[in-house]
């Protein structure tokens, strides 16, 4: 692009000769609140805040004849993570999905001498199991008779075969890692913190129902969202999450009208007392201000409370007594990727990860 660049390349703006620009962001909200480009693009969206990326959906817009247009690039990393959130919706957002791996991205047509694949070495080639496409059997690949080739033999990308080979050793044995990043398989729960949380604690059924004790949970955040969740305790102690309200640059006093105003159109009544973050004094004061008593967790140990957590969203009788309504979709995306602390021999704590950014824990 240098000889299209009017003056000198900066690394956050550079003016372009036909009178265009291209501007680099860092992806927050405040960022994103400001430019309203034609054409925009976000690069690892695995890792970005989900309100983030909301706020980025909405900046671009036609001008001069040029219709807007949005892309996103990604690695997908995690089960249930941004990349795959929109994976799931695209056949009702319209957005294209365009998916490739690492074999692809091979230049095929480089010698095998060279560290390429040109003849394909098949079964000697430490990437045939996951190259090949033919379902020949061993024997056939062993004599010659297998007259097929692998995936990167007819790719013509920017990587050398040998590349992938270092990439596949360097995964030291970790299968799920080299299939999620290389191959753009589906990653596996290892490490979530909740890996017994699926689908079936995501149902209508965790709608209020009238029958039960209501209560508001909060956590205070700024670039992180201030949150509130709507609980009903039923008689028989299932939980219903049935509302929630996820702000991000907000005061508590108004993350609280939001809350009023929901329940207020759904026909919500006023919750007896709400439970928060202990160090999230401000959103208690304006709880008080508004007549609901706010007051910290029973139970304040970080593991005991990730136990009573695991048993609530399935117990030992496979009874699931946490419900969370569809509407609440954040708290869903959360409860799907909050991830244990890893240690140092790759193994996991029992503990969240405060350092894996960006994590959400908010609303859990």
């Amino acid at each position: 692009l240098a000889d299209t660049v009017d003056g000198e390349m900066l690394r956050s703006r550079s003016k372009l000769k036909r009178g265009s620009h291209i501007e680099v962001l860092t992806g927050t909200v405040r960022q994103m609140s400001g430019p309203h480009p034609q054409r925009q693009s976000a690069d690892e969206i695995e890792w970005w805040d989900w309100l983030a990326l909301q706020q980025f959906n909405n900046m671009a817009s036609a001008r001069g004849g040029v219709l807007p247009q949005v892309w996103y690039t990604s690695t997908r990393q995690r089960p249930a993570g941004l990349v795959q959130r929109i994976v799931d919706a695209a056949p009702t957002s319209g957005i294209e999905v365009y998916q490739w791996c690492v074999f692809e991205n091979v230049d095929g047509a480089i010698p095998l001498a060279d560290g390429g694949c040109s003849p394909c070495a098949k079964a000697a080639c430490l990437l045939w199991a996951d190259c090949r496409e033919c379902v020949c059997p061993p024997d056939q690949v062993e004599d010659g008779t297998c007259t097929h080739e692998g995936r990167a033999a007819r790719a013509r990308g920017h990587l050398m075969r040998m590349e992938v080979i270092d990439k596949i050793q360097l995964a030291a044995g970790d299968r799920e890692t080299w299939v999620t990043q290389q191959l753009s398989g589906m990653p596996g729960k290892t490490g979530l913190l909740y890996e017994e949380f699926s689908d079936m604690n995501v149902t209508l059924d965790g709608d209020y129902t009238g029958n039960g004790l209501l209560y508001w949970c909060y956590d205070e955040g700024w670039s992180d969202p201030n949150v509130i969740l709507m609980v009903e305790i039923q008689p028989n102690k299932d939980i219903h999450v049935f509302g929630e309200i996820y702000r991000t640059h907000e005061q508590p006093k108004d993350t609280i009208e939001r809350a009023f105003a929901q329940g207020e159109q759904m026909k919500w009544p006023k919750p007896r007392r709400a439970y928060g973050d202990p160090s999230a004094i401000l959103f208690a004061a304006a709880l008080g201000d508004v007549g609901i008593p706010g007051e910290g967790p029973k139970i304040r140990d970080v593991l005991t409370g990730v136990k009573m957590m695991r048993e609530v969203i399935k117990d030992v009788r496979g009874h699931r007594r946490l419900k969370i309504h569809p509407r609440c979709e954040n708290l869903t995306f959360e409860m799907n990727n909050i991830r244990r602390k890893m240690l140092s021999d790759g193994s996991y704590s029992d503990e969240p990860d405060k350092d894996d950014p960006p994590q959400p824990d908010h609303g859990p």
